[in-house]
């Protein structure tokens, strides 16, 4: 009986420490996430810029070297942008399908994407500088979040799992 309870209260300690774990992962994506769209913006500057891409083309030679869910919901993107008449509500769609990244960050990528393709290079390299500056505002705030929240997550995870093993024991 003894091994039976021990077995319970491990399982719960360690269902716990895993909860807490993919909570504090949230914090984690979401930096990774905002580096790459930060890069994406880069890269779709430097591919308007100097090789005169149209913009559904420079989403998609930059998303070839994405490593995060970005990677799929861009591909998505850039076949909206090559229809005759993109659809915005499609493109916040898609966006809002990064479920690790805050509100404000979901709708700064979305309205920098939208409003590329509706001005000259210049304008577009002007839309995409303050998109950047604006991402790297909001990377500065995920790095200090995850600082805070990661370790925390993970302790009160594992700290909860122990105190719900002892009450049962």
């Amino acid at each position: 009986m003894l091994i039976l309870k021990s077995l319970i209260a491990l399982s719960i300690v360690i269902v716990c420490a895993l909860i807490g774990i993919e909570k504090s992962k949230k914090y984690e994506n979401r930096e990774y996430i905002l580096r790459e769209a930060i890069a994406l913006f880069n890269g779709i500057e430097n591919e308007i810029k100097y090789t005169l891409a149209t913009l559904p083309n420079a989403i998609e030679s930059v998303r070839t070297n994405m490593k995060t869910y970005l990677k799929d919901v861009m591909g998505v993107v850039s076949l909206e942008m090559l229809k005759y008449n993109p659809s915005n509500e499609n493109i916040g769609k898609e966006i809002s399908k990064l479920n690790a990244l805050s509100a404000y960050d979901k709708q700064l990528i979305s309205n920098g994407l939208i409003e590329l393709g509706k001005t000259d290079v210049e304008g577009q390299i002007g839309i995409i500088k303050m998109t950047c500056a604006s991402l790297e505002s909001q990377l500065e705030e995920s790095i200090e979040l995850k600082k805070k929240n990661s370790k925390v997550f993970k302790t009160v995870g594992i700290a909860m799992g122990l105190i719900i093993a002892i009450i049962f024991i």
